[in-house]
């Protein structure tokens, strides 16, 4: 059995506003809601509060790496989905104190979080 092509991979950069760097490979043909659940995972931070962009568009879950037309080594942008900019950087500063020990302004940016996401809910 032949081991697969190189070619069916392609390693990309995610960066978020931060500039928290962090690569993956994945396949070509992989959907993209493999990697925003996977970012999601890593920071800790649900997936209604940042989305993924590639050349200034942002990316859908149905995309695939080849649909976008994604090379090795190019940049993926994590940001803040528009108008959450305050709670996603509350959000990933109480997922990185968790890690760490607790912040009592940490604790009380979550609860605006949460009861942000809640109004936006409804």
């Amino acid at each position: 059995m032949a081991a697969p092509l190189l070619s069916q991979y392609v390693q990309v950069r995610v960066v978020d506003q931060f500039s928290n760097e962090f690569h993956v490979r994945m396949k070509h043909t992989t959907s993209m809601s493999v990697l925003i659940k996977y970012y999601e995972r890593r920071i800790g931070v649900p997936q209604n509060l940042f989305q993924l962009n590639f050349n200034g568009r942002k990316i859908a879950e149905s995309d695939t790496f080849a649909s976008l037309e994604i090379n090795d080594m190019d940049r993926i942008e994590a940001r803040p989905e528009t108008g959450l900019n305050r709670y996603y950087e509350s959000a990933v500063l109480w997922a990185q104190k968790e890690k760490h020990g607790s912040d009592s302004t940490v604790v009380d940016d979550l609860d605006l979080l949460i009861g942000a996401m809640s109004i936006a809910d409804q």
